[in-house]
């Protein structure tokens, strides 16, 4: 309800008394939400800055300033701009839609809450202009509500639609699956069903995605997920390609498909038109993010997405890699090449490196923000040309992904970008590794697939490298299912007898072994084929993280761990190489699509796990001599300071690496930024990096011992019982195969070893916890528990280990060790401790540290403490030196140089001993025993933590170079 006069007159009288910006923009905010009765956003993103105030069915925004400094000409976020380019600067990023018209153009409006200036975007000549030059506010109630409707045009009846809220997915979509899982109950083993059920496997297992055989119930709750998300993803097409259909006719098209059994039923039938319904009521090419991602992330499982690598981009973080790669040279230059194509002054075979791709599109963020910002170009330099904007658009961005299901809501998400038909999208369902084959189909003249039954279909080479090979391929099919001849005439790249000999063989094809999917199977094919030919010159996006021991296990495993060598991006040591799948992916889709003889520049953009920086296992990938070419990269964005987290799953971090192929390869990446803030404003600055110098302790430090998987090993209850014997609890499993696994059972006491884990550790200090591992034990040796040893001293844990042992070669992954006790003493992370446990020296001491975290922390230690492997130890030769040693390590003013020389985001690892020169004690030097005897002081002390910054003074004596200013 609007306010009442004396309420409004109270309001406005407060709003012409405030002086600070917030106050303006807070006490604005409630008077326009009342008057107008419209909802408006406040302090929405756009970059760079935030607009104050935006209300996008009325199409108002307004930026705000503090009480005197509204002024068209003065300085606005920007160093570049004043306040009213500022202004018009975010009209142009609202307005101005490429493709529909508005209801009503977009204003602007700057204000201190006593002045005001207005500005209207005019779509035609893509421009703002003034219309309102620093007139007062109105203080009168009456004519500050005749100002507004004046000003924000209120008189007009008609209202823009919203675009599609982020929560889509949860408010929309989530609720459907109930629904969904009562028609699949009510079709449950009818024929249709279990087809459709059958194919949507046989896809899913073509793309090395699917949960296995051995888990029924997370298939089918994946089926009924991707059913829905499909649906929605194929009706989202259909709505924005056929507005006008019959919605009974476009929901039973839209259930082409293995989602399609959803409509064997009236129930199915209806769900559908309701939710296309839901579609109509939103803007979608008023949306400025991938809607359909978040949709996924509702619908599903966050183990699911994790096992197999896919976690999706923000897409203020693409828009910002899509800008950053897709310089105006090359929008400019691309452009101009489209142009010419679609004009007949080309052809498509001479324009070769054209456009960009995602070789790992997922649901389409990177093409979704590529398409706005060539888009964005359009309207700003080529608005003579707009007629061929979406065709201009779908010719430049390309996508490839291996898993089915996000290749369909990357079409969707692309269509909201590019109002074309779903054929002229150019996403192809393929593994952009070709792992299958060393080298494509195409010939000079062509290739030739053939269908299961033997029988060729011979694709000449002009409609493969056809920019519009989607189209033509459709309209092939058409023809041969038909059994007519087709106007070949309008395509005038081609030859109309090898496109009539593929009509006739395709009809064939279709008549003898019925009609499949060869449209679809098709376009796929020659979409990787025309791509490896004709390439790209620019690679953008999030390729898929994953380990090697991540990795699904298969054969497609063992060709990527070759595939590392082939390109020159396997690491000289093994190394656990996190995100080692991104790597060789990065460099072979460069070596496929990007790299050839051509004038252009050809560029990438990636989204990478943040090791890759400075990580030893990303060192020959950074060098960039990889097969076949040379690289260099240029600009890396470290993303791990961003709050939230960016990926707040990945504990190596995240960035952004930019580069380009190059006649000599780089040695290393050649500047690095560092942001700082909130993704959506934030600030950045040039790293300085230091120059690593390696201390003679890295020697002295091991791992701690190996307690995975701790549903096996890691005792975390123990009960004492009569006889020596003891009830245990493992940890319950939380991760992969070994989720939600609990075992417990009664051992002998004696076969439980004390371990200390990082979260114990404390400066100077540990909290005491009882933790053991299961570890038996023999004249100071560690014993093998299936050992008849072992079952004659220890017959209980004996038979526990067995049955665990069991379960460990059941579910273990296939680069683990053999048996549960070659996990147990990996590496021999557990012996060398047990063997040092019993040394009659006892003048060793041992110094431990944690080996990841935000903070360093390390402590004094007896031999005997078996620590575990988040943790690091060493020997020392005296109780001075591990004081010493310690007292270094846990210096606050210490604390941001051991961050720097992270090996990854958060695991400290060894890497500070290669980072820091951290001189080795000498007992006769003064300046060491000085720091020893505070160390010695400060351990002693009530609470050490608080007593650390008396380090600080002594650590910039020892390490000035190194040390917080």
């Amino acid at each position: 309800m609007a306010k009442s006069a004396p309420s409004l007159s109270h309001s406005l009288e407060k709003l012409h008394s405030l002086s600070h910006e917030g106050d303006i923009r807070a006490a604005l905010h409630i008077l326009l939400q009342d008057l107008t009765q419209f909802h408006w956003s406040v302090e929405k993103s756009l970059k760079p800055g935030r607009v104050d105030l935006i209300c996008p069915e009325l199409h108002i925004l307004i930026e705000t300033k503090a009480k005197g400094e509204a002024d068209p000409n003065k300085p606005g976020v920007k160093l570049d701009e004043n306040q009213q380019e500022q202004v018009q600067r975010y009209l142009q990023q609202v307005a101005a839609p490429l493709f529909t018209p508005e209801p009503r153009n977009w204003r602007g409006f700057l204000s201190d809450g006593s002045k005001i200036w207005g500005w209207i975007w005019d779509n035609k000549l893509g421009e703002a202009k003034l219309f309102l030059s620093g007139e007062q506010v109105p203080r009168d109630p009456e004519q500050f509500s005749k100002f507004i409707d004046s000003s924000f045009d209120l008189h007009n009846p008609q209202v823009a639609k919203l675009p599609p809220p982020k929560d889509l997915g949860e408010n929309l979509l989530l609720p459907l699956v109930s629904q969904v899982r009562k028609i699949y109950e009510s079709l449950e083993g009818t024929q249709p069903l279990l087809t459709k059920f059958e194919l949507w496997r046989r896809l899913l297992r073509t793309s090395g995605i699917i949960p296995p055989d051995s888990m029924p119930s997370r298939q089918i709750t994946a089926f009924l997920n991707h059913s829905v998300l499909v649906l929605a993803s194929r009706l989202l097409l259909g709505v924005l390609e056929n507005p006008d259909l019959d919605e009974r006719t476009r929901a039973l098209r839209a259930a082409n498909g293995f989602h399609g059994w959803l409509t064997e039923c009236e129930e199915g039938k209806e769900l559908a038109i309701s939710l296309q319904g839901k579609i109509r009521t939103y803007d979608w090419y008023g949306s400025t993010t991938d809607i359909l991602k978040v949709a996924y992330h509702a619908l599903i499982d966050r183990e699911d997405r994790k096992e197999f690598g896919e976690f999706y981009t923000p897409d203020e973080l693409a828009a910002e890699v899509v800008q950053e790669t897709l310089d105006d040279d090359w929008l400019d230059q691309s452009i101009e090449d489209s142009i010419a194509i679609l004009r007949g002054q080309k052809a498509a075979s001479e324009v070769k490196h054209h456009g960009v791709l995602d070789p790992a599109c997922g649901s389409g963020t990177f093409l979704f923000q590529a398409a706005l910002h060539i888009g964005s170009r359009l309207r700003r330099k080529f608005r003579m040309h707009l007629d061929l904007a979406p065709d201009i658009m779908a010719m430049l961005v390309q996508g490839i992904d291996v898993h089915p299901i996000a290749v369909e809501m990357a079409k969707a998400t692309l269509s909201t970008a590019i109002p074309v038909s779903s054929s002229r999208l150019r996403v192809a369902m393929g593994d952009a590794l070709q792992t299958e084959s060393q080298e494509g189909l195409l010939t000079p003249t062509g290739m030739v697939l053939y269908s299961p039954g033997g029988r060729p279909l011979e694709i000449p080479r002009s409609l493969v490298l056809d920019p519009k090979s989607n189209q033509i391929i459709e309209e092939v099919f058409n023809a041969a299912y038909d059994q007519e001849l087709m106007d070949v005439e309008k395509f005038v790249s081609l030859d109309q007898q090898e496109i009539h000999t593929l009509i006739r063989q395709l009809s064939e094809v279709i008549q003898s072994e019925g009609n499949h999917v060869w449209t679809w199977h098709l376009q796929n094919r020659l979409e990787l084929e025309r791509l490896q030919e004709q390439k790209v010159s620019r690679l953008i996006g999030n390729p898929p993280w994953l380990t090697a021991n991540d990795t699904p296990d298969g054969s497609r495993k063992q060709v990527i761990e070759k595939l590392k060598s082939v390109e020159g991006v396997k690491p000289h040591k093994r190394s656990s190489a996190k995100g080692d799948l991104a790597s060789v992916f990065t460099a072979r889709a460069s070596r496929l699509y990007l790299s050839g003889n051509c004038d252009k520049k050809r560029r990438f953009g990636w989204v990478l796990p943040g090791s890759v920086i400075k990580n030893d296992s990303w060192k020959m990938w950074r060098g960039g001599d990889w097969f076949e070419h040379n690289v260099r990269h240029n600009l890396a964005w470290s993303l791990d300071s961003i709050k939230p987290a960016i990926f707040p799953h990945s504990p190596y971090g995240c960035c952004a690496v930019f580069g380009e192929i190059s006649a000599q390869p780089g040695r290393d990446i050649e500047r690095v930024e560092d942001w700082l803030g909130s993704l959506d404003a934030f600030t950045s600055q040039l790293r300085k990096t230091k120059v690593p110098v390696p201390s003679e302790y890295e020697q002295y430090f091991r791992l701690g011992a190996q307690s995975k998987p701790q549903p096996l090993l890691l005792v975390t209850t123990a009960v004492p019982r009569k006889n020596g014997t003891t009830d245990v609890r493992l940890k319950v499993g939380t991760k992969y195969s070994w989720k939600n696994l609990a075992r417990s059972a009664r051992i002998e006491a004696k076969c439980l070893l004390p371990i200390l884990r990082s979260q114990a550790l404390r400066p100077f200090q540990t909290i005491r916890e009882s933790v053991y591992l299961i570890a038996p034990s023999l004249d100071d040796e560690l014993l093998d528990p299936n050992s008849e040893t072992c079952k004659d001293l220890y017959p209980l844990t004996a038979k526990f280990w067995y049955e665990n042992d069991l379960i460990f070669k059941e579910r273990r992954s296939s680069g683990s060790r053999q048996t549960l006790f070659e996990n147990l003493d990996f590496n021999k992370t557990l012996s060398r401790q047990l063997q040092l446990s019993h040394t009659a020296d006892n003048k060793k001491i041992k110094v431990v540290y944690n080996a990841s975290g935000n903070t360093l922390r390390a402590t004094v230690v007896t031999p005997q403490t078996i620590v575990d492997q988040k943790m690091y130890w060493g020997v020392m030769r005296s109780e001075k030196e591990a004081l010493y040693v310690c007292s270094i390590l846990n210096s606050p003013c210490l604390q941001n140089t051991w961050r720097e020389g992270k090996s990854a985001h958060l695991h400290y690892d060894k890497s500070l001993w290669r980072y820091v020169p951290i001189p080795v004690f000498e007992s006769d030097n003064d300046l060491h025993n000085e720091i020893a005897h505070l160390g010695r002081k400060i351990s002693k002390h009530e609470d050490p933590k608080s007593q650390l910054f008396l380090l600080n003074n002594l650590m910039s004596r020892l390490l000035p170079d190194y040390v917080d200013s």
